[in-house]
């Protein structure tokens, strides 16, 4: 038997991808700590609460649909043609919100007519951003020249379980396996532990509040 097809010890659970449930989210309004179970959003700093999940870019009518109170900023790039003079060009706008792409002109004076379009976030997942609602992470601090965070608990204690471990076992596609290099250095691993600990320290005032 090889370290990777050991079984994780009784009590631990391996992860093969961040939680998306029950986590801790910066809130969209007052950038306190917001919950997000069972599909309800909600701070614990405001009375900002959102039930459900957000909408989406509708690529026919250029903004945004569903049920979205500014959860994030998005990069939408956009086909243009000028109805006048008939010529094309690409754009590229930061949108933030329910908010369409502002109007734009040819260089004939002309306004421009979308042809097609579509949203990308403007922060990725690596960036400590949640990808569903598009909200920053709001167990994270500045560890050894990069960002440390975590969704909650669970996956606290992952990371600290396999940062430490010596041995790591466990399939290839664990996410433990595809953690950033520098988490997993020998010369950052004291940096992450105590890093972990101090989101650690943080989650308990949550949890406790």
């Amino acid at each position: 038997m090889t370290a990777s097809d050991m079984a994780p010890a009784e009590g631990e659970v391996r992860l093969w991808a961040v939680p998306r449930d029950r986590v801790w989210l910066h809130c969209p309004r007052c950038d306190g700590p917001a919950f997000f179970a069972r599909g309800r959003l909600s701070c614990r700093r405001c009375p900002y609460v959102h039930d459900g999940t957000p909408g989406a870019w509708c690529s026919c009518c250029h903004r945004w649909e569903g049920d979205v109170p500014v959860l994030g900023e998005r990069v939408v790039r956009a086909t243009l043609r000028c109805g006048v003079c008939g010529r094309r060009r690409e754009a590229e706008q930061r949108v933030t919100g329910a908010t369409g792409l502002a109007p734009v002109r040819c260089e004939c004076g002309a306004a421009m007519t979308v042809v097609s379009s579509w949203a990308e976030r403007a922060a990725g997942f690596d960036d400590g951003v949640d990808p569903i609602f598009g909200l920053r992470y709001y167990l994270a601090r500045p560890c050894a020249g990069h960002l440390l965070w975590v969704a909650n608990r669970e996956h606290l204690d992952y990371l600290a379980r396999f940062v430490a471990a010596g041995v790591r076992p466990g399939p290839q596609n664990e996410m433990g396996n595809r953690l950033p290099r520098w988490m997993l250095t020998a010369k950052h691993r004291a940096a992450v532990l105590a890093g972990l600990g101090r989101l650690r320290q943080r989650c308990d005032e949550l949890e406790s509040a």
